[in-house]
């Protein structure tokens, strides 16, 4: 199975996560993700006009401001602790230079409800059940 556009999913960060520098010199951190469904990646882009979008991802994942204050933190001590951390993330088709791919296009705290129907969705946040799953040994042959 590959990761779809258009779509919401729960995965961990995973082994790999690096700083990133473009071409023109623009820096970011390539946040690596992997689920059910495959791998992806997520920059967190260290731009002035980012800057608050990316204190808020950094802090989703259990980075302090202080910590990211410090260049041997990121150099030594960031990729180690992200790390198998839980989150949700959503995907959109991007094209550039006559290519299409999947992108991530945003990620956050991990979501007990991506995947579920949204009729449970809504009875749940009402104190409604959650559907009840079936799984293979559940089939009686």
């Amino acid at each position: 199975m590959s990761i779809r556009a258009d779509e919401k999913y729960n995965g961990v960060v995973a082994a790999g996560s690096c700083l990133y520098e473009t071409f023109s010199g623009t820096v970011g951190y390539q946040v690596m993700l992997e689920c059910e469904e495959g791998r992806a990646s997520y920059i967190i882009w260290l731009t002035p006009k980012n800057r608050e979008r990316a204190q808020k991802c950094f802090e989703l994942l259990g980075i302090s401001e202080e910590q990211l204050k410090k260049p041997s933190f990121f150099e030594n001590e960031l990729a180690q602790t992200i790390e198998g951390k839980e989150v949700s993330f959503g995907t959109a088709e991007e094209e550039w230079k006559g290519k299409r791919s999947v992108k991530v296009s945003w990620i956050g705290k991990a979501s007990t409800t991506i995947g579920q129907k949204v009729p449970s969705v809504a009875a749940q946040f009402f104190g409604g059940e959650r559907p009840v799953e079936i799984t293979d040994d559940d089939i009686p042959f």
